[in-house]
Order: structure tokens, then C-alpha cells, then sequence
């Protein structure tokens, strides 16, 4: 569910360049290395945790804690694109705190409306997990964002691995917010559709 085109509410890219320079200081066990990270990225790393978490204390926590371990993971890993590299990392860290503060209930965050948006459609309660957690789904949802056209697979990315708001997706999108939840709920109930005749559900 990583990929291209999925960035829009969170401003914009940061350049190739500046990546390979990125992580050439990593290779060479610069300390360097966490201070351009964090001028290049901390935004919408703290953007996204922020979504999750509901919390700015929280995701400064998370932060932090993804810019260590992309200290301890590069190298040996040698991600291709950073940006989705750190934007996976903050994701899981973060998810991983959302459930551990709200192991009875969730609450707070985007991300737990997030969540509840695709538990109604897809799963179980308390299942959606799965989704991001399971290769063999993972590869079936990346198939079903494969098949769709570029603007339609740019706002699933953007709500259901960027936790942007429908605003955020529509203001960016020049769309009205009534036109994104539509087409967000028809694509909800498409992968849903797939993942059935997948034997997923």
C-alpha cells in the first residue's frame, strides 16, 4: 500500500537528491544523518502520527522513536524511496501505540475513525489490522490499487495509509467533500467485493 501519488495533505515531496544525500550519511554513520532526516521529514511524519494518535505529545514520542530506528536500520537496509520507507515505519510505530494506550478501547486519534471506517466495510471489529499485518492481503489490496485510475488510487492511499481527513483529500483534491466520501465508500465496497471472490472474507 505503498506508493506514489498517495502524498497530497501532507505537502510536497522531498527530492530525490536530497534522499540519496540522506542516506549516504547514514552508510557512512553520520550523526548528520538524523538532523537532515528530521529537517526533510519530521513534518509529515509528525503530520501522520498526529492523525493516528490524536495526540502532538504522543507523536513526538513516535517520531522520535522512528528516527532511531531508521538509525538502527540503515544500514544494512537500504530503502529505495525514504519517504515511503519513514512513512511505514511512523505508521506501524504509531498504530502499534495507538493499541497499546487503548488495549480495551480505541479513541483519540483520526486513526481510530480510520480504522472503524474499514472494519465497517471489511472485517470483523478489531480485525482491520490484518490488512496491513497480512503479506498475502497486503498483495490483494495492492492489486486492487493497481486497477484503479491515478486519481481514484491517490485519494484511497491518502485516507486509508495517510489518515488524511475527506477535507484535507478534497481541498487538495479541488473536489467537493461530499464527492470524496462517495467515491471513497464505492472503492470500500469495490475491495471489498474483491477480497470476498479472494477468499480473504
Amino acid at each position: 500500500m505503498k506508493g506514489q501519488n498517495g502524498t497530497g495533505c501532507f505537502g510536497k515531496a522531498v527530492s530525490k537528491t536530497k534522499d540519496r544525500e540522506i542516506l549516504a550519511l547514514f552508510r557512512a554513520r553520520d550523526e548528520r544523518a538524523l538532523s537532515e532526516t528530521s529537517k526533510a521529514y519530521s513534518g509529515m511524519c509528525m503530520r501522520l502520527a498526529i492523525n493516528i494518535l490524536g495526540s502532538r505529545l504522543d507523536a513526538e514520542e513516535v517520531v522520535s522513536d522512528v528516527l532511531m530506528q531508521l538509525w538502527q536500520s540503515v544500514p544494512p537496509a537500504e530503502p529505495q524511496n525514504l519517504e515511503a520507507y519513514l512513512v511505514t515505519l511512523t505508521r506501524r510505530t504509531a498504530l502499534k501505540y495507538l493499541e497499546n494506550r487503548n488495549a480495551k478501547k480505541r479513541g483519540g486519534g483520526k486513526g481510530a475513525a480510520v480504522l472503524d471506517e474499514l472494519e465497517r466495510d471489511l472485517c470483523a471489529k478489531d480485525n482491520v489490522e490484518a490488512i496491513y499485518d497480512s503479506r498475502e492481503l497486503q498483495e490483494a489490496v495492492n492489486r486492487f490499487l493497481r486497477s484503479l485510475p491515478a486519481e481514484q488510487k491517490k485519494m484511497f492511499l491518502q485516507r486509508y495509509w495517510y489518515f488524511c481527513t475527506t477535507r484535507e483529500i478534497a481541498e487538495d483534491m479541488h473536489l467537493k467533500e461530499s464527492n470524496v466520501r462517495v467515491t471513497l465508500m464505492r472503492l470500500r465496497s469495490r475491495l471489498k467485493e474483491q477480497l470476498h471472490r479472494e477468499g480473504f472474507l
